[in-house]
C-alpha cells in the first residue's frame, strides 16, 4: 500500500505502478479526483477507483460513476469497518472480471 498526498504525484505513480485499488478524495489541489478516476483509468480500465468526499453533490456522484468510478464514500466515514467492506467489494469485482477473462481466454 502506498498514499500520496498530491494529485499530481498520484498520478505520477499510477503511470509508473500497477495499482489494483486506488482511493482518491475528490477534493485536492492540481488536480480533481473526477480528473485523477479518468487518468488511471486511461492507464489501466480495470483498476478499481473508489472516491471520496465531504463535499458531495448529485452532479460529482454522476461524473464519478460515468467516468468508472467503483464506488462513491462519503465523509465522515461510518466506521473504518465500512471502508474494508467497500474495498473488500472492490477485490471481489477484480477477481470476477479476472475469472471472465480467464474464461474468454481459454475458449
Amino acid at each position: 500500500m502506498e498514499t500520496c498526498n498530491d494529485s499530481v504525484k498520484a498520478l505520477e505513480m499510477i503511470k509508473n505502478n500497477k495499482f489494483h485499488i486506488v482511493i482518491t478524495d475528490i477534493v485536492m489541489p492540481n488536480m480533481n479526483g473526477i480528473d485523477l478516476l479518468k487518468a488511471a483509468k486511461s492507464y489501466d480500465a480495470l483498476t478499481q477507483v473508489i472516491m471520496m468526499t465531504g463535499y458531495s453533490t448529485m452532479e460529482i456522484t454522476i461524473q464519478s460513476l460515468e467516468f468508472g468510478a467503483n464506488d462513491y464514500i462519503l465523509k465522515p466515514f461510518k466506521s473504518i469497518e465500512y471502508i474494508i467492506e467497500i474495498i473488500d467489494y472492490s477485490i471481489q469485482k477484480l477477481e470476477r472480471w479476472r475469472e471472465s477473462i480467464r474464461g474468454l481466454v481459454a475458449k
